[in-house]
């Protein structure tokens, strides 16, 4: 955490709320989702691209500071994007291992008119998605009036 904080003072924050998440998401949703290894792999990639685009977006500002000139961190920028892409290429393959998923998501939520309904699977596993998120919205919005100085 010390390596992140000398990097940029808000990153440990950011990293450490970033794993409550994916650990949140984890232990709520494993227990309603019936392929557990396939569950489990997809927030564990989800997480670990978060956390992995939390730092480079850290590095790439301080990076830039450091170059002095505009045209040098314009060129370091562009030098380095090409982890961006290849973080969206991992993403796309996740998302087409689990397409079955995401399309039946897609299919439940049709078929039940976006009105909750547990007995669809997809309709079920959107809306359990759905409700997972509204508690980390509530510690978001409690930490931040707090001023999460505590994390730090």
């Amino acid at each position: 955490m010390k390596a992140l904080k000398r990097l940029n003072e808000g990153l440990p924050g950011l990293v450490l709320g970033i794993l409550i998440w994916g650990a949140l998401v984890e232990l709520v949703g494993v227990w309603f989702y019936p392929d557990k290894i396939r569950y489990t792999t997809g927030v564990l990639f989800g997480t670990g691209c978060c956390v992995f685009c939390a730092i480079h977006m850290a590095m790439m500002i301080a990076d830039s500071v450091a170059c002095g000139g505009v045209g040098a961190a314009q060129t370091m920028v562009k030098a380095k994007s090409g982890l961006r892409f290849l973080l969206v290429f991992i993403i796309l393959a996740v998302m087409i291992y689990f397409s079955e998923d995401i399309w039946q998501i897609i299919k439940g939520l049709f078929k039940t008119r976006f009105i909750p309904s547990f007995k669809n699977p997809g309709a079920r596993l959107f809306w359990l998605i759905t409700i997972g998120t509204f508690p980390i919205v509530i510690v978001g919005f409690a930490l931040e009036s707090t001023g999460m100085e505590w994390l730090r």
